[in-house]
């Protein structure tokens, strides 16, 4: 419900707080609660189903995909995944990327986190 200007700004104010900090500013909105009741149960379904998909992905393929994002020298950067249609995408330059998981399969999901790595070695 927010546009992407206000978000993205409210994201680059708690990215660069500690996790207590960043917490604590989080805590603070008004539907917080609400929002922990319906995340809790998103991030444990999205866990149990990014482990099994993980399980029945040839090891070939994981190692092809680790290969292609280090080949963009982005180096260390942080993915979050949340509750937004698939395809959504956030940068926060030099190493944050923010993408919306619900949705597309697990090749879609790697392709997205390539595409993002490549905007961050681009935005450097």
């Amino acid at each position: 419900m927010l546009s992407d200007g206000l978000l993205l700004d409210k994201v680059r104010r708690t990215v660069a707080l500690s996790e207590m900090q960043s917490h604590d500013e989080v805590s603070r909105e008004s539907r917080f609660g609400e929002y922990l009741e319906t995340w809790r149960q998103w991030k444990r379904n999205q866990a149990m189903r990014h482990t099994r998909e993980v399980q029945a992905t040839p090891p070939s393929v994981l190692r092809s995909h680790y290969k292609q994002v280090a080949a963009t020298g982005v180096g260390h950067f942080t993915v979050q995944w949340v509750m937004a249609p698939f395809g959504e995408q956030w940068l926060i330059p030099p190493s944050t990327v923010i993408l919306g998981a619900d949705g597309g399969t697990p090749e879609d999901r790697r392709n997205a986190v390539l595409v993002a790595t490549v905007a961050l070695a681009a935005a450097s």
